[in-house]
């Protein structure tokens, strides 16, 4: 089953590839771990509930 979590570890994976490939900037793979960052604070706090 496909989750926000499992969909925002795509998003971070996908961007590092797109950066791997220099189709987009590096500055990307910051924006995709800050949003990891964010849904592992958001699955922590939900969890402790």
């Amino acid at each position: 089953m496909l989750t926000i979590y499992n969909a925002r570890i795509f998003v971070f994976i996908a961007f590092g590839i797109l950066v791997l490939t220099k189709l987009a900037p590096v500055i990307l793979t910051g924006f995709g771990f800050i949003d990891l960052l964010g849904a592992l604070w958001t699955w922590t706090a939900l969890k402790k509930d």
